[in-house]
């Protein structure tokens, strides 16, 4: 570059400032070219920390020290924690304690080997089972050269569990081979075995399965029977049939040995035979069983007799072939000497007839039903008949059955039922009991009721109750309907104690008392004469307890004969002593229920009244609570039940549209099914579930509510109902939503402007860098950003460290904020960089400063550049003086050229038109028009002169920019362009113009220049279509435009529009000097706005151009 800028030439200064403004150009493109890298830069950088932090795989790094040094998401997701728990905690911590020899292993092989090393192990989780994982390990080196072990951890937990399911069922399937009693076995083409069970391997005289594979028969078996099988399994193998026999061998003890033997071939997919097999089943106790039971007949006639059932054998005729010897033992015990009436050789049914008239009605019935299955009429007979034994009545139930065969025949089995008779008879009783003693009638009815059914039950005998007073000392009569009244009389209010007397000894202790000969027992002392009197000889006597062992009173038995109770009736005793105990029990709780009865309605009252009053407390609750709150509540299966107003306000479904549905209505499908299912499962449990639950309106749109779900629980202690209280959230989701847009714009803008952000606080001393920070200082970034104030203090060059200091104090001190600019010694290249920095303090409720919050930015570049425009701005203000300088002659020169050019042009101009007007006669046509088109070019000429004077004075006209009424202003500058050619017709349609900034002569220019060519243009037509209007053009102000219907231009040319002296038309179709477009881009562009058109040839064109809506 010149020194001396003064000594150049107009010309130079012009090529040295295009020169400058190319190379401005150059040094924006390059600019731009490495901010787009630093963008892609960041964008790699963003993708390759997404790629790490979402990759399917966890990373874990791991330092010498085995200090965990960093987890990726994936890592802290399968770990169950969040990423900062594990950091500088041992990688013990995270591997199951049996597992950590694996991994131990695994590492040492890795720094002996230097080669990748991987195993398989289970992680703790930090809650819940342990998972399975896949560590591949391998050696790197961090930033400051130390090794460290990296390591990818796959989740293999489920191919495990699978791989576990897989054994257990390969187990459960040779558990099941080995179990089988068949000896079971492959064997490939050769006869070799491949796999055995236990069975077979025992049948081979071997230990173990294993013990038998890749054997041949001929290592087990004689060489003959080894070729014997072999010749089999060869047939077996060709596929033409398979093996089926029976084989029969003499052992050497001399033992028959008997097998099954199944052999089939294996083939495979493709259909080829690749082996055999076959099963081995020993039969020989089956054959010796069969033997024993050839032998056993008089076995199986024991166990004939040995039945209860009294069975007889009859043939076709009816004649007994067979009896067992229960049938006999009957007969003898029921006193029936002539045994042999009904034994074998008689015909059964004849011998029936022959019973007494008693038995006649089931005599006839009986042989009716063995004739009819004799006969084949039926199969089977069965029928209940009464026999009448010594003491009481029995009762059998009889069964014919037809037998099948050659012979024919029938079975005849009597069995005793009598046990099952008394039974329901005494459940009947029971029954009638039970029903009397819930009915309205007193207790001594009840009573009476049951003796009565007692006495029935077994016939002979009388019965009594007495019952313990109140007292606890004396027995008074409770019912004994059987019994004289002058007996029952007479022992009516006997005290108790032990020997007084039967009862009252029977009531004072626990057991039964029998008293087999009243005239004699010292017992009856007292009452003697009067019961023999009534011909009361024997008595037993039992206490009746209460659930809670208090004594109630007794029951007395009483029989005319010496007597002794049989087993079924001592059952019916101590059932009816149950009874009566309920009956006497149920009528004191009812003496208690009628007087809690009393007491509870005294009650029910007073916690009626203090009911009613919480019932008003608590519907004022629920009156805030619905004001507040969406409530709800739902079946176990999720069915709305209740919904409040709040709900339907929120929700936008009306009450009726909410009762009865799934709360899946409201389900946007936002959350994953993981959170549902952990959320019935809390609820399910019986547990309390709180938590946020985003949902979707009936119109589609969403909110957010943060919801307590209370599970209600049944006697069961599981849910029947749930409850669920929320409050609406969704304002404060939307702005969580906002500030985390707000705080990752500020991230991004931040790391974009490659700003750090750095926080102090003032109570602890303690200073937080970002990783900008590091960066910008040329430091090693520390756990969690941690530094100390001392750090930063090193890093500043001491002649600035006083000054930032007490500027930092000043800022803590007014609690306001600061600007500051210092140097800094970078760490990594100890490149001394200028730091700009601003801070502010943050102060508590109290007004005290809490913490202070700044910014850092290398400023060194900025202010080299800054140092750089400054040089170019002086050398441009050194040329702008030329330039100016220049320009002054310029215009001097242009006002010289004109007026020299202007005289001379007056002169043609002045001489043509006399010499037109005086001597038009003398000339010829061509001579005159020759003359006129020297006039006419004259005063072109002039015009052209006129318009680059114009030309070249606008760049020295001054741009003010002040509001204009662009749509008045065009009105305005039509109106006055039509009055100059009242020969036409022209239509304009203008539409509402918004106002712009500008300079108000020269937009007036544009509009004039612009309209006039719309005009002139549209001179062909008919009638000449002109349209001005605007659109928005954002925050860069309004798009202003002209259209017309012209004859419009070839859109290839339109670059040549706005150049000086430059037409697309011949100035015989239209007039003009070339300059008048010109002139309006060059207004334009002094505006700092633009111009372009577009057209197409025949179909008019559009002028557009742009003007600010204020003031920049």
């Amino acid at each position: 570059m010149p020194e001396n800028l003064d000594s150049l030439a107009p010309e130079d200064i012009r090529r040295l400032i295009h020169e400058m403004r190319v190379r401005q150009i150059e040094l924006e493109t390059e600019n731009e070219s490495l901010y787009l890298e630093q963008a892609e830069l960041v964008a790699s950088q963003e993708r390759y920390i997404d790629l790490y932090e979402r990759a399917p795989v966890g990373y874990v790094t791991v330092n010498d020290m085995g200090l965990i040094q960093q987890v990726n998401l994936r890592a802290a997701t399968l770990l169950g924690v969040q990423r900062r728990v594990p950091i500088h905690r041992s990688i013990s911590h995270i591997l199951f304690h049996a597992d950590e020899r694996i991994f131990n292993l695994a590492r040492k092989k890795l720094f002996k080997t230097r080669e990748m090393q991987s195993c398989e192990l289970r992680l703790v989780r930090d809650q819940g089972e342990p998972v399975w994982a896949r560590l591949v390990l391998t050696l790197a080196h961090d930033g400051a050269g130390n090794e460290e072990i990296r390591i990818a951890l796959s989740d293999i937990t489920e191919r495990k569990h699978t791989e576990e399911k897989l054994t257990e069922e390969r187990n459960l399937l040779r558990t099941l081979v080995d179990i089988l009693p068949s000896a079971v076995f492959v064997k490939d083409c050769e006869s070799r075995f491949v796999l055995a069970n236990v069975t077979c391997a025992n049948l081979m005289g071997l230990d173990s399965p294993e013990s038998l594979v890749g054997k041949t028969d001929a290592d087990l078996y004689p060489p003959e029977i080894a070729a014997e099988f072999r010749a089999e399994e060869l047939e077996v193998l060709s596929g033409k049939h398979q093996l089926h026999s029976e084989q029969r061998r003499i052992l050497d003890n001399g033992d028959l040995q008997v097998r099954l033997i199944s052999k089939v071939p294996i083939r495979s997919s493709s259909g080829e035979i690749t082996g055999l097999v076959g099963s081995a089943f020993d039969i020989t106790q089956r054959i010796q069983m069969e033997d024993e039971l050839r032998a056993n007949e008089a076995f199986e006639r024991a166990i004939l007799n040995s039945l209860p059932a009294h069975i007889a054998v009859l043939d076709q005729s009816g004649i007994i072939v067979a009896v067992n010897e229960p049938w006999l033992r009957f007969a003898r015990e029921n006193g029936n000497p002539g045994v042999e009436a009904i034994g074998v050789g008689v015909n059964y049914p004849d011998a029936c007839k022959t019973l007494d008239s008693e038995s006649e009605s089931s005599a006839k019935d009986a042989v009716a039903g063995v004739l009819s299955v004799l006969s084949g009429k039926q199969p089977r007979f069965i029928m209940e008949y009464p026999c009448n034994g010594p003491r009481q009545p029995r009762w059998f139930v009889m069964e014919v059955i037809k037998l099948t065969g050659e012979g024919g025949g029938a079975i005849v089995a009597h069995t005793d039922i009598t046990e099952r008779k008394l039974n329901q008879r005494l459940l009947a009783w029971e029954k009638e009991a039970m029903e009397s003693i819930v009915s309205e009638s007193s207790l001594g009815q009840q009573l009476d009721v049951l003796i009565l059914g007692m006495e029935n039950l077994m016939p002979g005998v009388l019965c009594s109750v007495l019952i313990l007073d109140d007292d606890g000392f004396h027995l008074r009569h409770g019912g004994a309907p059987s019994l004289p009244e002058s007996y029952n009389r007479a022992i009516d209010g006997m005290v108790v104690g032990a020997g007084v007397g039967l009862w009252a000894t029977a009531a004072q202790g626990d057991r039964q008392i029998e008293v087999a000969d009243i005239a004699s027992d010292p017992l009856w002392s007292d009452h003697r004469e009067i019961a023999l009197k009534h011909g009361l000889h024997t008595c037993w006597s039992a206490p009746i307890h209460s659930n809670q062992g208090e004594v109630l009173g007794t029951c007395a038995i009483y029989h005319s004969e010496r007597y002794h109770p049989d087993a079924a009736e001592r059952e019916v005793i101590e059932r009816a002593v149950q009874v009566i105990r309920i009956a006497i029990e149920n009528q004191r709780s009812e003496q208690k229920i009628h007087k809690l009865h009393a007491e509870l309605e005294q009650r029910v009252e007073e916690r009626t009244n203090e009911l009613q009053s919480a019932n008003a407390t608590l519907n004022d609750f629920k009156s805030a609570l619905d004001q507040h709150s969406v409530v709800a509540t739902t079946d176990t299966e999720g069915t709305i039940l209740y919904a409040n107003d709040k709900f339907s306000e929120i929700s936008k479904y009306s009450n009726e549209e909410l009762i009865g549905q799934s709360h899946r209505i409201v389900n946007v499908g936002y959350h994953s099914e993981a959170f549902f299912r952990d959320l019935w499962e809390t609820i399910i449990s019986g547990r309390t579930w709180k938590g946020e639950i985003k949902n979707r309106c009936k119109d589609g749109s969403t909110y957010w509510v943060n919801g307590t779900i209370v599970p209600f629980l049944g006697p069961d202690n599981k849910p029947v109902q749930f409850m669920m209280i929320s409050t609406d959230i969704t304002k404060r989701k939307r702005m969580e939503v906002e500030l985390q847009d707000v705080v990752e714009r500020l991230r991004l803008a931040a790391e974009a402007g490659k700003i750090g952000v750095w926080e102090w606080n003032l109570a602890t001393d303690e200073v937080t860098w970002d990783d900008q920070m590091f960066k910008i200082y040329g430091l090693p970034p520390s756990p969690q950003g941690r530094m100390d104030y001392s750090d930063w203090a090193a890093a500043v060059l001491p002649e600035d460290l006083a000054e930032q200091e007490e500027q930092l104090q000043y800022t803590v001190q007014s609690r306001g904020r600061g600007q500051r600019e210092f140097r800094i010694t970078r760490a990594t290249d100890e490149d001394v960089r200028v730091i700009r920095g601003s801070e502010m303090i943050a102060t508590d409720s109290n007004g005290k400063a809490k913490r202070m919050v700044g910014i850092n930015y290398d400023a060194t570049q900025s202010q080299r550049a800054e140092a750089r425009i400054r040089e170019l701005n002086a050398a441009l203000e050194v040329r702008a003086e030329a330039q100016e300088a220049a320009n002054k002659e310029m215009e001097s020169f242009s006002y010289s050229v004109s007026h020299d050019l202007r005289a001379p042009l007056r002169a043609v101009s002045g001489f043509s038109r006399m010499v037109l007007e005086d001597y038009a006669g003398k000339m010829d046509g061509e001579g005159r028009r020759m003359l006129g088109v020297i006039h006419s070019e004259a005063q072109r000429m002039g015009l052209l002169i006129d318009d680059l004077l114009a030309f070249s004075r606008l760049g020295r006209h001054p741009i003010e920019l002040k509001p204009i009424d662009m749509e008045t202003m065009a009105r305005d500058v039509f109106d006055e362009l039509v009055d100059r050619h009242p020969e036409r017709k022209l239509r304009l349609n203008l539409h509402t113009l918004p106002p712009a900034y500008g300079t108000g002569s020269l937009i007036r220019q544009v509009w004039t220049n612009l309209i006039s060519n719309a005009i002139k243009f549209t001179g062909g037509r008919e009638i000449g279509e002109i349209e001005i209007g605007a659109k928005s053009n954002g925050e860069k102000g309004q798009i202003y435009y002209i259209k017309d219907n012209g004859i419009g231009f070839d859109p290839r040319h339109a670059d040549k529009l706005f150049g000086v002296f430059q037409r697309l038309h011949s100035q015989e179709e239209f007039s003009g000097t070339g300059v008048g477009l010109a002139l309006v881009e060059r207004i334009v562009l002094r505006h700092g706005s633009r111009i372009w058109a577009e057209s197409e040839i025949d179909h008019g064109a559009t002028f557009y151009f742009t003007l600010p809506h204020q003031p920049s």
